[in-house]
């Protein structure tokens, strides 16, 4: 059933298309495409579509530095809090293994995306 929905959905698009006498292409520039700029709209639509996908990568590998860092800074904060404050044993421990599992879980985040 669901790839009916998404066959249905194609369908749909393509019989606009033909209703609207355009292309896929025209669709996407939002624009009429004479024949002979066929070629050229196609290619730089296909280009500026690589470029939307690079920048919307390189912006996500900054988050995932960035967060996978805020957790290996936060662990560590933690680890000197629970080193250096008096408080009992077993809040330490707590705490302790809670900003382990938060360095650990920032790097493998970082190494895993």
């Amino acid at each position: 059933m669901g790839n009916r929905k998404v066959y249905a959905g194609f369908w749909d698009y393509a019989g606009a298309l033909r209703f609207l006498k355009i292309n896929v292409n025209e669709l996407l520039s939002g624009e009429r495409i004479m024949a002979e700029f066929y070629n050229k709209q196609l290619e730089d639509n296909l280009l500026a579509m690589k470029r939307e996908v690079e920048e919307r990568d390189r912006r996500a590998l900054k988050l995932e530095y960035w967060l996978g860092f805020s957790a290996v800074l936060s662990g560590s904060v933690l680890i000197l809090l629970a080193s250096f404050l008096v408080m009992p044993f077993w809040l330490r421990m707590v705490l302790s293994a809670f900003a382990l599992m938060m360095i650990f879980t920032g790097k493998l985040y970082r190494s895993w995306h």
